[in-house]
């Protein structure tokens, strides 16, 4: 957001509008995200907008969703095969930053294995962040594990992976969000020292967050095997999409086209 931040301060020198449009999430507001000044900043949803607004009085945002899981530009089945009957679950890496120090790196690659070892029957997807590779040295233990499957973003689209699950696994990563739009509903295993996920998937109803490593292995394994505990995150995850991502109807490669007609200069 940094560079963002450069881009618009010369753009406004240069009298050319900008748009900023959302890309991703961070658990918390941070200081990137704060006294933004575009001349409209693009969020997901309605929510976004809310979380941000209080630390960007002078911002003008628009609601336009995420182009990125508009169904009607990407209606596809998923490329990634099911190694089982039962629900998938998407591990989404990240990677050791001040917010997240190694200990909870590691700590969630625990779980993992947990899970690989636990539920034999259920195929465990695990996606490293595009930016940050992992080190294969970290999955030795996979080569043991058929129902792991390693689904690198060089090779599939997070569309697809996506699409491929049942259940979403992270520390801090956007996907958890980004999951619940395309009806998932997420664990936050927030490991970390940082506070509670913002915005709090498990106030919404469309997820839960737990702190400990057995919390985590007994609700992922729950979802697993209980149907109805399955179900019951349902009703949230649509009041979630609606605010969050607008809903998800479709619209929102038109809205971003229509943002830059609105801001010529």
């Amino acid at each position: 957001m940094s560079t963002d931040a450069l881009v618009a301060i010369a753009a406004a020198e240069l009298g050319i509008p900008s748009v900023c449009l959302q890309q991703g999430w961070a658990s918390v507001v941070h200081v990137g995200l704060r006294h933004m000044q575009f001349d409209r900043m693009a969020v997901w949803g309605n929510g976004f907008a809310k979380l941000l607004e209080p630390y960007n009085l002078a911002q003008q945002f628009a609601v336009t969703g995420n182009p990125a899981l508009d169904p009607r530009l990407s209606p596809h089945e998923s490329p990634i095969p099911r190694l089982g009957t039962g629900r998938q679950v998407l591990f989404s890496l990240q990677t050791v930053t001040p917010m997240i120090p190694a200990a909870a790196m590691s700590s969630f690659i625990d779980l993992i294995a947990r899970i690989a070892t636990d539920c034999p029957g259920t195929t465990l997807l695990v996606r490293e962040h595009p930016g940050h590779p992992i080190s294969r040295g970290a999955f030795e233990w996979s080569l043991d594990a058929p129902n792991l499957m390693l689904v690198p973003p060089e090779k599939y689209a997070l569309r697809d992976v996506l699409e491929a699950s049942d259940i979403v696994v992270a520390i801090t990563s956007t996907t958890l969000l980004e999951g619940i739009a395309l009806g998932k509903p997420a664990v936050v295993y927030n490991c970390t020292p940082l506070p509670r996920y913002s915005p709090d998937v498990e106030l919404w109803g469309a997820g839960a967050e737990v702190r400990e490593i057995e919390t985590a292995v007994t609700l992922v394994q729950r979802l697993l095997k209980d149907d109805a505990f399955y179900r019951s995150f349902e009703p949230g995850i649509v009041r979630f999409r609606d605010e969050f991502f607008h809903g998800l109807d479709g619209e929102a490669a038109k809205r971003v086209a229509r943002l830059f007609d609105d801001v010529k200069p």
